[in-house]
């Protein structure tokens, strides 16, 4: 690689990306039928015979904000920032951050203690025994598929 940024790049190239988007949206398009199919029945019985859907075309100036109201699957459950609360309030230290993030894992997201771990190179604090170290509030992959770099401004 000539520079970082093409190292950065690098990951997303791919010589067969439309045959990939065709078998993508062959997997995705039946369930974007479906939605298509249950927004249009939602909007009919919302707006009564004022909008013609029977084209199969739903028309676009009725997408605003109200739109997610109509479609909302599940209004008995509390906003996303209510699921999170337990985060709210909380004061974090930088590793117990790191340690918290491992709930993700359950995503498919990687383990965090690659960033707290010592045995994998981490300093997560500043050094007591008087090295100088450069932080930055910054991350990088180094797309090794090990090495990651996370650092904080003190």
């Amino acid at each position: 690689m000539t520079d970082k940024g093409a190292l950065w790049r690098d990951r997303y190239e791919d010589p067969n990306f439309a045959q990939n988007m065709d078998y993508l949206w062959m997997q995705v398009e039946p369930l974007y039928a479906e939605l298509h199919k249950y927004l249009s029945i939602k909007l009919k019985l919302h707006h009564g015979g004022k909008i013609d859907v029977s084209d199969g075309l739903i028309p676009d100036h009725i997408f605003f904000n109200h739109f997610q109201d109509l479609v909302k699957p599940f209004s008995d459950v509390q906003d996303i920032e209510h699921e999170v609360s337990w985060a709210l309030g909380t004061r974090y230290t930088v590793l117990g951050l790191f340690q918290k993030a491992e709930i993700f894992l359950s995503l498919g997201l990687l383990r965090m203690s690659m960033c707290y771990d010592e045995r994998f190179g981490a300093m997560i604090y500043e050094p007591s025994d008087g090295r100088q170290v450069v932080c930055h509030a910054d991350s990088w992959d180094l797309c090794d598929g090990k090495t990651f770099c996370v650092s904080f401004e003190k």
